[in-house]
């Protein structure tokens, strides 16, 4: 039998802000998610105004961040990115300094895609001729689909549309879905909603705590899409028919406003999104990894934990990790998940709470 001490691996944190290593910083917050632009992280440290310190944290200068984990088993990188936001604080003679930042794929939500028509185009063409009009040197964009996708015969890009946006919408009438890698690079891909990665109880082993919130106001008995494809009016329907008083809840209309996008993938994702914004569950766990691996977005848990309504074990998908370091509450892990029918385009047929 596998003890708790052996499941949760102390591992070794360290950052790097321009290839120098920071020490000294008492908090750390990294989040990664799958269906994100970019990963997130925060951390706080004591300031001194020495030479070293003025060169690193400099307003503006967008320094190259990285955060390394180490155990005894390996070393690797959890987020490639850089620094965005310092916030400085002068209190009672203490300076202090807090830092955000983003995973180098950020980027994409801030920039906006110029106006034009794409005919014809891979979407890795689409999203390498997105980033050439960053960087005219460019040979490859910083979000790319894995295998890339066949030739899209036309993708309208309208004002005020970013490059992220645009590609998303490309992505989701596909099946893609947006995941941060650890490089700062944005793999869009399919979600694996079959293969178990750990088992968790609720009291037991590495868990501290599980909480959960369900909400049948998000969901509704039917979802309709309407909008136009291939230049004409047309419509969808998807049903939701569990019996959890749902034909109370009517219908949920939307428009599509991309023709990439097919009615009846619009019509799904109107679906998955309900499903997605009324189940939330969410467990904290001791250390980063499980088993000597890393936590990651994607994995997929078996949870039971009865008293948030998780009777037996049930699979669950991890969206969102929070990995936070401090100094009174050590490494811990809140893991947010997901129904797996999010990401797999199927009607969830199941509920942990049915037999």
């Amino acid at each position: 039998m596998i003890s708790p001490a052996s499941i949760a691996t102390a591992a070794k944190i360290s950052l790097q802000i321009d290839n120098k290593e920071l020490r000294g910083f008492t908090g750390l917050t990294v989040t990664r998610s799958v269906n994100a632009c970019a990963d997130a992280f925060s951390f706080a440290l004591p300031w001194r105004a020495t030479t070293q310190n003025l060169g690193l944290f400099c307003p503006f200068s967008l320094p190259v961040v990285k955060i390394l984990v180490e155990t005894d088993l390996k070393k690797e990188t959890l987020l490639s990115g850089y620094l965005e936001k310092e916030t400085f604080g002068v209190v009672a003679e203490a300076n202090t300094l807090n830092i955000e930042g983003r995973s180098a794929a950020g980027i994409l939500l801030d920039i906006a895609a110029q106006p034009y028509q794409l005919d014809n185009l891979t979407f890795n063409q689409i999203s390498t001729a997105f980033y050439k009009s960053l960087d005219p040197r460019a040979r490859v964009g910083i979000a790319y689909a894995e295998p890339d996708t066949q030739t899209i015969s036309e993708v309208q890009v309208n004002v005020g549309d970013t490059q992220f946006g645009v590609l998303s919408k490309i992505a989701q009438a596909l099946g893609l879905y947006p995941c941060p890698q650890t490089n700062g690079r944005l793999k869009f891909q399919k979600i694996d909603t079959k293969k178990n990665f750990a088992t968790l109880e609720q009291g037991k082993g590495v868990v501290r705590s599980v909480s959960a919130t369900y909400d049948s106001t998000k969901r509704f008995q039917e979802y309709l899409a309407v909008g136009n494809f291939v230049g004409k009016q047309s419509h969808a329907t998807v049903q939701d028919s569990q019996n959890f008083g749902l034909a109370k809840r009517g219908r949920s209309i939307a428009e599509n406003k991309q023709e990439t996008t097919t009615i009846e993938a619009s019509a799904k994702n109107l679906r998955a999104n309900a499903l997605r914004n009324s189940f939330n569950v969410s467990a904290v766990v001791d250390g980063w990894h499980y088993k000597g691996e890393l936590w990651q977005p994607g994995q997929l848990v078996s949870l039971t934990a009865p008293g948030v309504y998780i009777n037996s074990p049930f699979q669950l998908l991890i969206q969102k990790i929070d990995y936070k370091l401090d100094t009174s509450g050590g490494q811990t892990s809140t893991l947010e998940f997901v129904h797996p029918s999010v990401y797999d385009g199927s009607e969830p047929k199941g509920m942990p709470w049915v037999s």
